[in-house]
């Protein structure tokens, strides 16, 4: 019983080192995905301000051309 165990252990073991192995190089992708998504976000952020700005400025024009 005790070497089976020994042997599934054993080939789980191979099975993980090779999945590490065939995506080594997604964790870097993964990495510079989220700094552009980061970027994105803080850029939509600033749009969301100067738009809010924009139409707070064209709402009191309106005002006072009334």
């Amino acid at each position: 019983m005790m070497m089976g165990t020994n042997n599934v252990l054993k080939l789980l073991e191979n099975m993980n080192l090779k999945v590490a192995e065939e995506y080594e190089g997604f964790g870097d992708g993964a990495s510079g995905l989220t700094v552009f998504v980061e970027r994105l976000k803080a850029k939509s952020e600033n749009f969301d301000d100067m738009f809010s700005k924009l139409m707070l400025e064209n709402s009191k024009s309106l005002i006072l051309k009334l």
